[in-house]
């Protein structure tokens, strides 16, 4: 998945990784694994209007509400989302570093087509790098 692999790029670049010039042997192979699954079906519940008014009739004051719910309500599908990143030492192949960031999320959200909040997943696995290897970070 290019826009994973663009984020992920990104955000080593901004900590002072560049790829290897063309016909370099690079010193680490970054591995950039995306998994996005079908975890199933939930229904959402139609809206709920509260409505309140209030008055004063010649020092009467009268107060009325009410409560309805709307019709409707939609099923979605909930998706898993992971990102995994290995930094291997291409000398002896030997990893330095890996990491995960997994998240939810609802078909028609922002983020629900594959590839997009990869920068967001990105950003938040290398958030303090390196920190621990092997960690499973989940964004919310």
């Amino acid at each position: 998945n290019q826009p994973c692999a663009d984020a992920v790029g990104a955000e080593l670049g901004q900590m002072g990784f560049a790829p290897a010039a063309r016909g370099a042997r690079a010193d680490y192979i970054a591995t950039v694994g995306f998994t996005r699954t079908d975890r199933g079906q939930v229904r959402t519940r139609p809206p709920v209007t509260i409505g309140i008014g209030g008055g004063s009739f010649g020092g009467n004051v009268g107060v009325g509400g009410g409560v309805s719910t709307g019709i409707g309500g939609k099923t979605r599908t909930v998706y898993g989302v992971e990102l995994a990143v290995q930094l291997r030492r291409h000398g002896d192949n030997t990893v330095g570093w890996e990491g995960k960031a997994i998240t939810e999320t609802l078909s028609g959200a922002p983020d629900a087509q594959p590839g997009d909040g990869a920068a967001r997943l990105a950003a938040a696995l290398f958030k303090g790098f390196p920190g621990q290897s092997g960690i499973t970070i989940t964004v919310k």
